[in-house]
């Protein structure tokens, strides 16, 4: 015959098991950050530790010689503690930043670069927006795509002193599964390498990246998950600038595409040759690019990220699909190899 301290004993695991599925319904599909989930287990905890029940319990198998523990299995855990990852992509103008939760990006922000500023500084910037996010306790894990170099020191020091995780730095010896196939591998930017394994990894087949930041890049992707290489272009925002700094009588306009081809003022005028002619130059490219493709037989996807790239995607037929956080898809899927 079960005793009465035997059967509070295994009624308060029955219980325990209750409440973790409870919480299991609030949270079904995604896991909790660390610092929640350890204030939901402490709840749970006290509220079973602290019942008259549990001590008659503990008191009656003491005084039995039984041991002080249950022998029903343990409760099954109601909450999974999963690995948050902070991503960088320092870039010449802009500094994209993501957290993953092992399953769905928590937060995306976007800074402008600037590399005279200080580590004490940007890591303020940095830990405010992780606080504000509830996330700040919760990243243990970072990984750093930098064009900067003076900047991938600074984010350097901010992993390693302010917030106390392990950096990866992407460069062309980082084992991302991705053969390199230009002359210096060396040489190629730590970002055309991040978006050219993101795009594979999406579509599994030859691809053309454009990424329209301080630059106008164009990467290419075989079916082999080769890097073949690219072409460089200025940037339009850089065009723009220098338009406006070197004419006397041309001053800065919106980046914005005029209403018509033709121009009939000034403003306009520029904006047909700044949007409109980067679209030609986009069309033009792609064009030469998917003919000289080893892969040209297949079909050639063209993915579109970078700052620039929701301006121009609208008046254009050739960009199959748009990811404007590629960079941090590909410093999450290259994380997953390098330490999987």
């Amino acid at each position: 015959m079960t005793s009465r301290g035997e059967t509070i004993g295994h009624d308060l695991n029955l219980a325990h098991g209750l409440l973790s599925d409870c919480l299991a319904q609030f949270y079904p599909k995604r896991p909790l950050p660390l610092g929640k989930a350890r204030w939901l287990d402490q709840i749970i905890r006290a509220i079973i530790h602290c019942s008259r029940p549990r001590f008659w319990a503990r008191r009656w198998l003491e005084e039995n010689g039984r041991s002080s523990k249950y022998d029903s299995p343990p409760p099954r855990p109601y909450y999974t503690i999963v690995a948050m990852l902070l991503a960088l992509d320092i870039g010449n103008t802009n500094i994209t930043l993501g957290v993953w939760n092992g399953r769905s990006w928590e937060r995306h922000w976007r800074l402008l670069t600037n590399p005279a500023q200080t580590a004490d500084e940007y890591g303020i910037i940095l830990k405010m927006l992780l606080d504000d996010a509830g996330l700040l306790t919760a990243v243990n894990q970072a990984i750093m795509a930098s064009v900067v170099p003076a900047l991938s020191r600074t984010f350097g020091q901010i992993c390693q002193q302010q917030l106390n995780v392990p950096l990866l730095d992407v460069n062309s010896e980082t084992p991302m599964g991705l053969t390199i196939l230009a002359d210096v591998p060396s040489a190629v930017g730590a970002d055309r390498l991040v978006n050219a394994v993101a795009a594979f990894e999406l579509f599994q087949a030859p691809c053309i990246i454009i990424d329209m930041g301080t630059a106008t890049k164009f990467d290419l992707v075989s079916a082999k998950q080769e890097f073949l290489g690219g072409v460089i272009a200025p940037g339009l925002g850089l065009a723009a600038e220098a338009l406006a700094s070197r004419a006397a009588k041309l001053s800065h306009v919106a980046l914005e595409a005029p209403p018509h081809t033709i121009g009939k003022n000034t403003v306009h005028a520029m904006q047909s040759g700044l949007v409109f002619g980067y679209l030609s130059l986009i069309e033009g490219l792609v064009a030469r690019l998917k003919a000289e493709h080893p892969d040209r037989f297949q079909k050639i996807h063209t993915l579109g990220t970078g700052g620039m790239i929701d301006l121009m995607a609208p008046h254009t037929a050739v960009i199959d699909h748009i990811d404007p956080w590629l960079t941090l898809t590909g410093l999450r899927v290259i994380h997953d190899r390098v330490t999987r």
